[in-house]
């Protein structure tokens, strides 16, 4: 078995193959230099040396240049000895990046403070940022690794006295202060060298994620928004195009998410509104943007019901989410906030619901 095909076994064995595979197309298609700024703490180097090479040379093997960046020249001497010899990795300039990682190696960047690797970040315009450090993610006192951290919400209580330990809150105040200088569209992962990738391609991830927190719209028309773009996420959602005939019923409400990242719509029904469809775009699963849609639908109304296919990989997440749910061969119907009389016509409702992804059940 060539080396690239043991690669793809392995990152099939962390998550959906299908799933991975989308990742991989996605980051291979991306500008190289684009795919990941990684950055390798101090600490994460020095005690996990062996896993962070390990990362690497399976990077390589996928051919995907990450952008690295260390704090001093020291670690950079480091892991270079580290790696084999001839390994494809050269110390760079934030310039210089695209062009070396255009030719298919890893720009090496040193900045030796937070505003200089804020200041390389923001020219390369990364989709991803990692952070490499010695434990599984951040952790408060006393509690566990937080697996989600949403800045608009949990950055004073987490920088404060019984929040994180001085280390990890300067570090969250440092991603804070990067998310104000850097303003596309980004995430922030911080996990050890063990898990990074599991964090790089599978949508639960790994470690802690944080994130700005997501702005969600109410929007009452198709006609209120850029149909090509809405199309373009719930095509990389359910991994086809939708019927133009959705497009020709009228919904109730769609809470749309940041640069549409994510959406919900709701239609009117008889006995209460229909979720029709609840989409996330492939770059963005796993980034918290489909919770931020649920609290705006459910903070609006408490009453609806939906379906989605048995083999829909979110349905244990919607069964968490529903007061009640039907299982049914093509759909599983799911409700919040229905008597039980009207649970008959509600579940016949939306088995008969017009498909919007083509006529396969």
């Amino acid at each position: 078995m060539r080396p690239k095909e043991i690669v793809h076994r392995f990152l099939a064995s962390m998550g959906r193959p299908e799933a991975t595979e989308q990742y991989l197309r996605l980051f291979q298609a991306e500008q190289r230099e684009r795919f990941a700024f990684v950055v390798i703490t101090g600490s994460a180097l020095v005690d996990s040396s062996n896993a962070v090479v390990d990362d690497l040379m399976l990077l390589a093997e996928l051919e995907l240049s990450p952008v690295l960046c260390l704090e001093e020249e020291s670690l950079a001497a480091l892991l270079q000895e580290k790696l084999p010899r001839g390994f494809p990795l050269q110390i760079a300039s934030a310039e210089d990046a695209p062009r070396i990682a255009e030719a298919g190696k890893m720009p090496l960047l040193i900045a030796r403070n937070h505003g200089e690797r804020a200041a390389a970040f923001a020219h390369l315009k990364a989709r991803k940022v990692v952070f490499l450090i010695n434990q599984s993610g951040l952790q408060p006192k006393g509690q566990s690794v937080r697996s989600l951290i949403n800045l608009r919400t949990d950055y004073d209580a987490l920088v404060g006295a019984s929040g994180l330990r001085q280390e990890q809150a300067t570090l969250l105040t440092d991603v804070r202060d990067l998310f104000a200088q850097c303003p596309h569209t980004f995430t922030v992962s911080l996990t050890s060298a063990q898990d990074l990738l599991r964090e790089l391609f599978t949508v639960k991830g790994a470690g802690t994620l944080v994130r700005r927190g997501t702005q969600v719209e109410r929007i009452a028309s198709f006609d209120d928004l850029a149909q090509a773009r809405f199309a373009t996420l719930l095509s990389s959602a359910f991994g086809t195009p939708p019927a133009s005939a959705f497009f020709s019923r009228p919904p109730l409400v769609i809470f749309l998410a940041d640069q549409y990242q994510g959406a919900a719509v709701l239609e009117e029904a008889p006995l209460a509104p229909y979720l029709s469809k609840f989409a996330v775009e492939i770059r963005a699963q796993g980034e918290g943007i489909g919770g931020d849609l649920w609290r705006a639908l459910t903070n609006d109304h408490e009453r609806f019901f939906w379906r989605s296919r048995p083999n829909n990989p979110i349905a244990p997440w919607y069964a968490s989410k529903c007061d009640g749910l039907l299982r049914g061969d093509a759909w599983t119907v799911y409700w919040r906030g229905l008597d039980t009389s009207e649970i008959a016509a509600a579940v016949g409702y939306a088995q008969e619901a017009p498909i919007d992804f083509g006529a396969t059940p």
